[in-house]
């Protein structure tokens, strides 16, 4: 089973991602709990929100790095533009990003 990290404050994204890994059959335990377990536990796949209320997805991908977790399991996981999740992207030397959308089958 993997497990899967999902840093959000948003409850409402925590559940989308739940039923949507549920749906695709992707057998995980979601860790829905602050950054400090991301530092106790390994995970099979970070998605770090960009937008947070106390440490940004950003500062968390930089700590993340200096501990020397591979940055090839972290993705990014927010709204905002594209242009700027790519930027974000190359100087954090995560895998990649996920756009958050609305729509289901982006």
């Amino acid at each position: 089973m993997a497990k899967i990290f999902l840093l959000d404050d948003d409850e409402d994204v925590h559940e989308l991602v739940r039923v949507f890994l549920w749906e695709h059959d992707v057998h995980s335990a979601l860790a829905l709990a602050g950054a400090n377990r991301l530092f106790c536990e390994r995970f099979d796949l970070v998605l770090l929100d960009m937008n947070l209320p106390l440490v940004t997805g950003k500062e968390v991908a930089r700590i993340l790095k200096a501990r020397g977790v591979d940055m090839a399991r972290v993705y990014l996981f927010s709204a905002r533009s594209e242009t700027e999740l790519r930027e974000a992207v190359i100087e954090l030397g995560v895998a990649g990003y996920i756009a958050k959308t609305l729509d289901p089958e982006l």
